[in-house]
């Protein structure tokens, strides 16, 4: 589907999101302000709603059936749910100002900022990333063995541009929000797509972040090894 969509696009930039993201008001024109500045491919800031993990609709506050959470808990956690409304007319005071940042982007934020180059590619995520239609035309886009298992497409693309020395940088104006949502086989399905992403080309590093993304060592050991 990304492939489809970005090769029928007509502009020189391509902006990727996902449907679980609420875009910032600038979000676009951050992008494009940065891509002015420098030409390279840009990670946005991704912000996490935390509590909309709870419900399967975060609109209606109907939490998940086998959440067991007491009534006043449930009260305080409805509170933070948010209205289609309130994306357009109250985004700073429901969205914006309810946030947090994954251990995720706190990594991705270390390693561009740091620019820590040999692990650059975990910059393109493909929730909030621009990048030049020429380059992805260039690469032919995903690769689509990775559409039979969730995680690590975006990656993969991303470290096809890392051996062609393409600039990966931070972009912290370009915001989105993430919806948090429950996903009960995070780690076995991103596994399975690391296996096929660390078997195309071998690289050690694969492996470590792997091992860093399912907790089996911490950031600081992450980083201290591919640094």
């Amino acid at each position: 589907t990304r492939n489809t969509g970005m090769t029928a696009a007509k502009n020189e930039l391509i902006i990727f999101s996902d449907d679980d993201l609420i875009l910032a008001p600038n979000f676009i024109k951050a992008h494009i302000e940065a891509q002015q500045n420098k030409v390279a491919i840009y990670h946005g800031r991704i912000m996490n709603l935390p509590y909309l993990k709870f419900f399967k609709d975060p609109s209606k506050g109907i939490f998940y059936d086998f959440l067991k959470r007491d009534s006043s808990n449930k009260s305080s956690i409805k509170e933070k749910c948010i209205q289609q409304s309130d994306i357009i007319e109250n985004f700073k005071e429901k969205i914006a100002c309810t946030k947090s940042m994954t251990s995720m982007e706190k990594m991705i934020t270390t390693v561009l900022k740091n620019k820590y180059s040999v692990i650059s590619w975990i910059g393109f995520t493909g929730g909030n990333v621009s990048v030049p239609k020429e380059w992805l035309m260039e690469e032919k886009g995903f690769d689509t063995q990775f559409g039979l298992n969730w995680g690590c497409e975006d990656l993969e693309l991303g470290y096809r541009f890392f051996l062609k020395n393409k600039p990966i940088e931070y972009c912290d104006n370009a915001a989105n929000y993430h919806i948090a949502h429950y996903r009960p086989d995070f780690n076995l399905e991103h596994r399975i797509s690391s296996s096929y992403f660390y078997e195309k080309y071998k690289d050690e590093n694969i492996l470590k972040f792997q091992n860093y993304v399912e907790g089996i060592i911490s950031s600081e050991e992450f980083l201290a090894y591919v640094t």
